[in-house]
């Protein structure tokens, strides 16, 4: 029973008001840094830190949480539509998005973004929770190491999620 009481404490502070628009400036803000090239979500957050300094603690966390998934996702922007990767992890996207984009297809390219790293974040918490261990019976890898296993499960992730655009 105590677990679901903090349960509900943690989402009553997360879904206040003041911390929806906190988030909301944070992923709009982020996205806005992330479409630069070069500045990826570890430039952003280290260049928006200042800003936190007088909010809120929990407040705070949650809008330098929507700046890293902002400009997480700012960065397959320009990887789409100029062929520009902002940083490693968008060069990929680089691959089919912007042939995508060429052919008038950019809003699926951009829907298939949005799937796949919400895909890959679930896989790769379920990873580090120990979770699929079937999945890795069924790769056979012997050792059953979450650290092997992760880096494949994301690219493949990440690679279908594109062919299925």
């Amino acid at each position: 029973m105590d677990l679901l009481h903090s349960i509900y404490l943690g989402f009553s502070v997360a879904f206040t008001g003041m911390n929806l628009l906190f988030c909301l400036g944070g992923v709009l803000i982020g996205t806005l840094i992330g479409v630069l090239p070069g500045l990826g979500p570890c430039g952003a957050i280290s260049l928006l830190l200042p800003v936190t300094f007088g909010i809120n603690p929990a407040s705070a966390v949650i809008m330098l949480a929507g700046i890293y998934y902002g400009s997480q996702y700012g960065g397959s922007t320009t990887s789409i539509l100029v062929n520009i990767p902002g940083e490693a992890s968008t060069v990929v996207t680089c691959l089919d998005g912007y042939r995508m984009a060429r052919q008038g297809r950019a809003g699926a390219a951009f829907l298939g973004c949005i799937v796949c790293h919400l895909n890959t974040r679930w896989l790769a918490f379920q990873v580090d929770r120990g979770r699929p261990r079937s999945l890795i019976k069924c790769l056979q890898m012997p050792d059953g190491n979450a650290e092997i296993l992760r880096p494949g499960v994301i690219a493949i992730n990440l690679r279908a999620g594109l062919e299925r655009t």
